[in-house]
């Protein structure tokens, strides 16, 4: 487990009535979040590539 991922259940662990489940299950939508953030963000910047070289490609992949 990573670090960031590890604060996190470290965090959860704090508050009360959190079961583990619970822990693992916010953890997971968290980590899932992070990755969708992540794509996003490379998409994002293949479109500025493509609008700096001018390639105008952008509309065709919506």
């Amino acid at each position: 487990m990573s670090a960031p991922v590890k604060a996190f259940g470290r965090e959860a662990a704090r508050i009360p009535n959190v079961g583990a489940s619970t822990a693992i299950r916010w953890m997971g939508r968290w980590r899932a979040t992070a990755r969708v953030d992540a794509k996003q963000r490379a998409n994002a910047d293949a479109d500025h590539v493509r609008n700096a070289v001018g390639g105008g490609f952008g509309e065709l992949n919506g």
